[in-house]
Order: structure tokens, then C-alpha cells, then sequence
């Protein structure tokens, strides 16, 4: 027997077809061992017997014979690959990867049973009915002529059955499966596997995970996909229908095929280049046309049809459905129904048709108009120059990038021009629009019937002509101005300068340290949070104060009626011309001046101060402390124990001057506060208590009594009262209803 002993060092440069040089000891021997050190403890051993192609000297480069066994010996384990077999070898390849990998390779010509290592194995079965089983690592299984089985175990493998009726399973890891001709079973087991029917009337199982089949005959069957966790995908050369219970997701036509149609899940479909017929079913699902002139259904479902190339016809049915189209002669059909929103993304000029029930385009690159219809439509640009019409109801025109023409047409309409030098009309209605650049132009506002309004991220003025009526600042922008209509201007996070202008106008500052000026007319300015300026102006006009640091000017005529509203305690001016004062959530006290003043409190404990003037205070709910001041005033307490504090005779007087309770309820806790009064004085006594008579006449000084709703107070000898408070509807009064 002749021997040949490869050493490790000349294993690890063996090539892939073994052509480096070894020592044969006997090269007319009619059988060779085949000894391999492998290294770290693996070594290989062949026993060959036949015959041997080759010359004198190191120069073996092919073995053909007949192996009587192979012994191997890997990380210090005995294993066998073909033993006890007489099996004709055409060839036996070493090839050697890092660490080092070692890939047999072994032909078989009869049929036989070949089992492969823990290594990545290619192994082909030849003639006969094989099996073969990959075992570990990223296998590749041939196996040729015959009714073969191929099991590719763990790993990546590929498994190609070849010639034959074969059985191919690719077990744990992403396969690929080929039945070649013939009658195959295909199963993909766990992983993302490819499996290729072949020819035939094949069977495949794809198993879990995201599968794809290749299917080439209306034989051929898909079964297994009972998980819905991947996502499948066919791809066939024939007309096609996802099965309703197969759990495959997606269609691809190949040549061949002219018709696909999906199932109840989310489909993709996509057709080929010829004229396909494609059926999503239900489900929300994508269609595409490829190229050709295609019919394309979406069904049930919220769908997305993509017509391609050519003359295409689309129809996405029940449901929000998305159409792309790409030439002039592309057409929609059958969105009859109103209670979808349909839009279409086109690359070419569109008009959305007046009875196809398509809410929504948007222009894709090529196209450079749309044109909306009666329905509420959404129109979007591009980046080039559009023309956007949005025609009847109430529609979004957004231009993009581009110098852009926007036409709101009928309806209340928000029209934004985006980058560029836009112009907008809005037409009849209610419109809003966005503005960025200051070469913005809006005309066509000529109707004074609508309320129209502009929202800029630059420094704006509403045009004395343009019937707009309100300014919104966006981020950007400082500064707003009116005109003579009656305009709300809004400011932003920023420090604005906000002018009403002429008109009943309301300013609102927002954030910021903002400077309001209201103009002429009957305005309302809200300072909003920060440090603010407000001038009213002429008119009646009505501030928000929100902050103790807030200043009200420029309020010189005594013509108006101007009022306060504020979230802080607040003091009205003495020389301020602002008469009224409510205050708002967070604020608890609230004090006039020498006008008329209403002061007006809130849910809370409020201690309310006329001052000076014929005051009406008014303390709403919580336990209210009211003083009415000197003058003729009028004090309403509300719900809750209020205590009205007189605390000088000169502020109470008599007759028709007198001070009025409106709601003086002793039952709630109500309280007359005349303790800082003195009760006598004709003594030289300091602040005598008062005392309650009741109903009787006075007898001496220091006496109230009630009469005919009119409480009455002596302050000497005689019997005449020093002031009266009218009690509006008590006919009666305890002691108890007095801080004396």
C-alpha cells in the first residue's frame, strides 16, 4: 500500500483543487493512505483503492478509485463520513478556510449515504437515489440523478435536488431550495429560506419565518404558512392568486405571467413588463404596474395603486386609496363612494375629476399644475413653479418650493405659499394664508362678506385694500400691523410691536415683552406673559394684565369706558382714564380710582376698594371684603360670609347718596363692619361702639336701627340719623349681623 502523509504546514497550503506537491510511496501501489495532520489535535485518514493519475516523483493531483473508509478525527472525536461502503470516488477535493475550516467534498456515482461534519460541507450525490444530511455549518447539497433526500441541518446551506422526484429540507438557519426537475418536496423549516420548485409539480413549505417561493406551474402547491409573524413572498412565472388561508403576503410576476390577485392580509403586488391584470383583495395592500398597460384593482382597505409605466387603469375601491399615476392617459375609476379620503401623486399635470371622489394631490416631479373639485381638497407642489387651483369647497393649497400660483376658488380656504415668491387668492369664503417671504403677494380679497386671515414668519401690515381681516406672527416674524377692519393680531414667543390700527381690534402679545397698541376703535389688548406695554387708545378699550411689571398708557381721554382684566392684584391709576376693573383667576385684591369704577371679583377672597367716585362692587363667590369708598356706591357681596367695611362717616351719606347693599344675606355669615367708626361724637371719647335698636327711634347717640330696608346711624344727641345704608330687600337684622 503506497502512504501519503501530509504534514499540517503543507495542509495549510494545499489549494483549492489539492495540486501542491506530497510524497507517494509507492505510486504503482493499488491502494494509497491518505494521512492528514489537520493541527490541534483533528487529523483525517483516507484508505483509496483503484487506480491513480499521476507520475514519478510529488506530483499526485487526482484519485480515482474506490473508498474503503474514511476515518476522521476532529477536536480529539472519532467520526465517520462513509464507512463500509464500496463507493467510486471520481474525485476528492481538500480545501482548507481559517482556523482552520476544512470542506470535504465527495462525489458519489452509485447512491449511497453520506453524513456531513460540524464544518461547512459540499457534498454531491451523483447517480442514484442519495442521502444526504449536512449536519453543522453552512452546507452545500447536490444531489444529482435520482430520488434524492437533502437535509441541510443547521446553518445556511443550499440544497439543489437536481434530476429526480427529491425530498429537500433545509432545517434551522436561511436556506436555499432548488427541486430541480421533477416532482419535489420542498420544506424551508426555521429561517428566512428561497425555495425554487423547479419544473414539476412541486410542494413547498417555506416554514417560519419571512419565505420565498418561486412558482412556474398551476401544480405546484404552497402549504405551511400558518404564522403570520414573517412576511412571505411569491414570485411567479404564471398567473397567480394568494390563497385566503396561506398566510403569504406578497406577488411578484415574472415573464411569463400576466394576472395576480392577493388575499385578506396587507398585500405588495407587483406586475412585470407586460400588460398585467393585479387584485389586492382585501387588506390594505400596494399594487404595482410595472411597465405595460395594466388594470389594477385595490379592493377593501385603505390601498396604494402604482400604475407604472404605460396606460394604466385604477380602481383602489372601498376605503382611503393612494393613486400614483405617470402619464396623461392613466385613469381612475370607481370611487364612488364619499366616505374615503382618496389622493393621487402625479407626475403630470392632474385635475382631480369632478365625479371621481379624490379628495387630495400632490405633484410629483414633472408635473407643474394641479387642480382640485368641489370636495375638500389638499393640493401640494413641488419644487418647481406651480399652479395650484383648488376650486369649490374648502381647500389646502401648499405650494412648496418654487415661485408659486395659488387659487383657493370657493369654500374657506387655507392657501401657503412655502419657499419662493408665491402668489395667492383665496376667493369667496374664509381664508387663511401662510405667508414667509416678503415678495408674498395676496390679491383677490375684494368681498368684505368673509373673515380672512394671514399667518407670516415676517414682519406683515394687513393692506388698507386687501379685506383681510387677521395676522397671526409666526416664528420669525416682530412686528404686526392692521388696517381700518376689525383685526385680531396675534404675536409669537418673541418681543412684538402689534398696531390694531383703526377698527375694534384685539391684540394678543403671547410670550414675550411685547408692545401693544390698540389704534382707534373699541379694542381689546392682551399682554400675554412677560413685561408689556398697552396703549389703547381712543375708544373703549379692554386690557389682560397678567403681570405686576404690565403698563397701561396712554388712556388720556375721558370719553371712553376702558377696563382692566387681571390675573395680578391691581390698582387702577389715578390718572390712567381706566374705569373698570374685574379680576381673573390668581388676582385677590382690587382697587379704583377717582372715577366711577365697577370692580368685579372672582371665586376667591377678594378685598375690593371703590376709592373715590360712585363705585359698583361686585365680589362673587368667596368670603369678600368690600369698601365702597366715598360716593354713592353700590356694594354686592355674592355667595359667601362678605364683611362691607365703612370706615369713615364721610364716605356714608344720606338720602339718594346714600351707599347700597344688594345682597346682604345674614344667613351666609354677611357682616356691617362699622368698627373703625366712632359712635359718639359729641364726647371726647375715641371709637364708641355702636348699638342695635332695631325698628325703635333713637333715643341717644351711638344708636342704628333698621327701617323699611334703610339701616340709619346716630352719631350725637339728637334723633336725626348721621348716615343710612339701604339694604336692598332685608326687612330685618339681628346684632350678630354687625362688627361693631
Amino acid at each position: 500500500m503506497g502512504t501519503i502523509n501530509i504534514a499540517y504546514a503543507d495542509w495549510e497550503s494545499l489549494e483549492a483543487v489539492a495540486s501542491t506537491a506530497v510524497s507517494v510511496n509507492s505510486i504503482n501501489s493499488t491502494q494509497i493512505q491518505i494521512n492528514v495532520d489537520l493541527g490541534g489535535g483533528r487529523s483525517a485518514q483516507f484508505t483509496v483503492s483503484g487506480s491513480f493519475t499521476g507520475g514519478a516523483g510529488n506530483d499526485l493531483s487526482t484519485v480515482n478509485g474506490t473508498v474503503g473508509g474514511v476515518r476522521m478525527v476532529l477536536d480529539g472525536v472519532e467520526q465517520y463520513v462513509a464507512t463500509g461502503m464500496a463507493v467510486d470516488v471520481t474525485e476528492i477535493t481538500e480545501e482548507v478556510f481559517a482556523d482552520p475550516m476544512v470542506l470535504f467534498e465527495v462525489a458519489l456515482e452509485n447512491g449511497g449515504d453520506v453524513d456531513g461534519s460540524n464544518d461547512d460541507d459540499s457534498l454531491t450525490g451523483a447517480l442514484g437515489d442519495d442521502s444526504i444530511f449536512g449536519d453543522l455549518g453552512d452546507d452545500s447539497l447536490f444531489g444529482g440523478d435520482g430520488n434524492d433526500d437533502l437535509s441541510g441541518g443547521d446553518g445556511q446551506d443550499s440544497l439543489s435536488g437536481d434530476v429526480g422526484d427529491d425530498h429537500l429540507d433545509g432545517g434551522i438557519g436561511d436556506d436555499t431550495l432548488n427541486g430541480g426537475t421533477g416532482n419535489d418536496s420542498l420544506g424551508g423549516g426555521a429561517g428566512n429560506d428561497t425555495l425554487l420548485g423547479g419544473s414539476g409539480n412541486d410542494t413547498m413549505s417555506g416554514g417560519a419565518g419571512s419565505d420565498t417561493y418561486y412558482v412556474d406551474s398551476s401544480l405546484d402547491v404552497i402549504n405551511g404558512e400558518t404564522s403570520i409573524s414573517g412576511t412571505d413572498n411569491v414570485r411567479s412565472s404564471i398567473n397567480y392568486t394568494l390563497g385566503n388561508t396561506s398566510n403569504i403576503e406578497n406577488l411578484l410576476l415574472l415573464t411569463g405571467a400576466t394576472s395576480g390577485t392577493g388575499n385578506a392580509l396587507n398585500n405588495v403586488i407587483t406586475g412585470n413588463t407586460g400588460n398585467n391584470t393585479l387584485n389586492g383583495g382585501d387588506g390594505n395592500d400596494k399594487t404595482d404596474g410595472g411597465t405595460g398597460n395594466d388594470s389594477l384593482l385595490g379592493g377593501s382597505g385603505n390601498d396604494t395603486l402604482v400604475g407604472g409605466t404605460g396606460t394604466d387603469s385604477m380602481n383602489g375601491g372601498a376605503g382611503n386609496d393612494t393613486y400614483y399615476v405617470d402619464s396623461s392617459t392613466d385613469v381612475i375609476l370607481g370611487e364612488t363612494s364619499t366616505t374615503g379620503i382618496d389622493g393621487v401623486g402625479s407626475a403630470v399635470n392632474y385635475t382631480l375629476g369632478s365625479t371621481s371622489n379624490l379628495e387630495n394631490l400632490w405633484l410629483l416631479t414633472g408635473a407643474t399644475s394641479g387642480t382640485g373639485n368641489a370636495l375638500n381638497n389638499v393640493i401640494t407642489g413641488n419644487t418647481g413653479n406651480n399652479t395650484l387651483n383648488g376650486g369649490d369647497g374648502n381647500d389646502k393649497t401648499d405650494g412648496g418650493t418654487g415661485n408659486d400660483s395659488l387659487l383657493g376658488g370657493n369654500g374657506n380656504d387655507t392657501l401657503v405659499g412655502g419657499a419662493g415668491t408665491d402668489s395667492m387668492n383665496g376667493g369667496a369664503g374664509n381664508d387663511t394664508y401662510y405667508v414667509d417671504s416678503s415678495t408674498d403677494v395676496i390679491t383677490g380679497e375684494t368681498s368684505a362678506t368673509g373673515i380672512d386671515g394671514v399667518n407670516s414668519a415676517i414682519s406683515y401690515t394687513l393692506g388698507s385694500t386687501s379685506n383681510l381681516e387677521n395676522l397671526t406672527l409666526l416664528t420669525g416674524a416682530t412686528a404686526g400691523t392692521g388696517n381700518a377692519l376689525n383685526n385680531v393680531i396675534t404675536g409669537n414667543t418673541g418681543n412684538n410691536t402689534l398696531n390694531g390700527g383703526d377698527g375694534n381690534d384685539k391684540t394678543d402679545g403671547g410670550t414675550g415683552n411685547d408692545s401693544l397698541l390698540g389704534g382707534n376703535g373699541n379694542d381689546t389688548l392682551v399682554g400675554g406673559a412677560g413685561t408689556d406695554s398697552m396703549n389703547g387708545g381712543a375708544g373703549d378699550d379692554s386690557y389682560y394684565v397678567d403681570a405686576s411689571t404690565d403698563v397701561i398708557t396712554g388712556e388720556t381721554s375721558t370719553t371712553g369706558i376702558d377696563s382692566v382684566n387681571s390675573a395680578v392684584s391691581y390698582t387702577l391709576g389715578s390718572t390712567s382714564n381706566l374705569e373698570n376693573l374685574t379680576l381673573l383667576t390668581g388676582a385677590t385684591n382690587g382697587t379704583g380710582n377717582a372715577l366711577n369704577n365697577v370692580i368685579t371679583g372672582n371665586t376667591g377672597n377678594n378685598t375690593l376698594n371703590g376709592g373715590d367716585g360712585r363705585d359698583s362692587l361686585v365680589g362673587g363667590d368667596g368670603t369678600d371684603v368690600l369698601l365702597g369708598g366715598t360716593g354713592t356706591d353700590s356694594l354686592s357681596g355674592g355667595n359667601g360670609a362678605d364683611h362691607f367695611d365703612f370706615n369713615a362717616l364721610s364716605e356714608i351719606l344720606i338720602g339718594t347718596s346714600r351707599d347700597v347693599i344688594n345682597d346682604f344675606k345674614a344667613v351666609e355669615g354677611d357682616k356691617i363692619d362699622l368698627s373703625t367708626l366712632d359712635a359718639n361724637t359729641a364726647t371726647t371719647a375715641s371709637n364708641e361702639a355702636f348699638s342695635y335698636i332695631g325698628g325703635n327711634a333713637f333715643t341717644g347717640a351711638g344708636q342704628l336701627r333698621l327701617v323699611n330696608g334703610i339701616l340709619y346711624g346716630n352719631t350725637d344727641a339728637d334723633s336725626t340719623a348721621e348716615f343710612e345704608i339701604q339694604l336692598t330687600g332685608v326687612s330685618s337684622l339681628t346684632s350678630t349681623a354687625f362688627v361693631l
